[in-house]
């Protein structure tokens, strides 16, 4: 167990989430509201709606897994979040920079331009910040939790099944987005490749982490979070069929993938709520 897993989460950490799921909220917000007009409402314009939708789910799922965490007390139930949210912020700042000639930073409205100096601000503080308060909470009240409730051998087996597999693509996309993003159920350019791929391996190591912990109570807080990620993007899906390639393969994996989502996520709420 790290140092301090048993203690509480400290104030500066909790507020650091609670911002941060107020800035995702928001996020995935206008990127589901505005997904056709990003040109005007988004940092950078993406041209295939459906992208923007998909972002979008993730963001909104991104504020449930940081809100969770910001009402833990204990820093053992908390900190599933912080690897993850640390990785993405940290490859969208990478991915942001090698593409910066693509954002609005010139724009001639006034609110696309603030929306895109907003985005360079945001993930320029977030993970310095972030990585400082994780080691500051590290090294606070050094105690170990006391053993827990396994995970269900086939919920835990899901968990490290996905895990490999958001972190393969989503490696692969940040290195070759271009080259990767046939293996994607619709079309990726250069820049929205490394945004997904981002998105993936920052869920990947959440899901890896809860696959290693193996406790209901230290992952409760993604079996929720799991949920409204994988209806979101169903529901993303169907309203953009017909962007989506589904004479190949891709298309129908995701499809299964998602599924799978959902499936961990309601059997791990409900195991949990029948043994408690």
């Amino acid at each position: 167990m790290v140092s301090g897993a048993a203690g509480p989460v400290r104030r500066g950490m909790r507020r650091m989430l609670w911002v941060a799921a107020g800035l995702v909220l928001v996020q995935g917000s206008i990127l589901l509201a505005a997904h056709d007009s990003t040109a005007r409402y988004f940092s950078w314009t993406i041209a295939v709606p459906v992208t923007a939708a998909f972002l979008g789910g993730g963001y909104l799922a991104a504020a449930v897994l940081e809100a969770a965490a910001a009402r833990q007390r204990s820093w053992e139930r908390a900190r599933i979040a912080v690897p993850g949210v640390l990785a993405f912020t940290t490859l969208t700042l990478v991915v942001t920079l090698v593409h910066l000639d693509k954002f609005h930073l010139s724009a001639a409205s006034v609110l696309t331009r603030s929306l895109t100096w907003g985005w360079l601000a945001i993930y320029i503080g977030v993970p310095p910040v972030l990585a400082f308060l994780w080691w500051r909470q590290a090294r606070a009240v050094p105690g170990t939790a006391p053993a827990g409730t396994p995970l269900p051998p086939p919920v835990r087996a899901a968990l490290g099944v996905q895990a490999a597999l958001m972190l393969a693509l989503g490696v692969a996309l940040l290195a070759a987005p271009v080259q990767v993003a046939r293996l994607w159920p619709w079309p990726l350019t250069a820049l929205t490749g490394g945004a997904v791929g981002a998105w993936l391996v920052g869920l990947g190591i959440i899901a890896a982490q809860s696959w290693h912990a193996d406790r209901r109570d230290t992952v409760a807080i993604v079996f929720p979070a799991a949920i409204v990620y994988g209806a979101l993007q169903l529901v993303v899906l169907a309203g953009f069929a017909h962007s989506v390639h589904w004479d190949q393969a891709p298309a129908w994996c995701y499809l299964l993938f998602l599924a799978s989502l959902l499936a961990v996520g309601v059997a791990g709420l409900t195991t949990g709520t029948r043994s408690g």
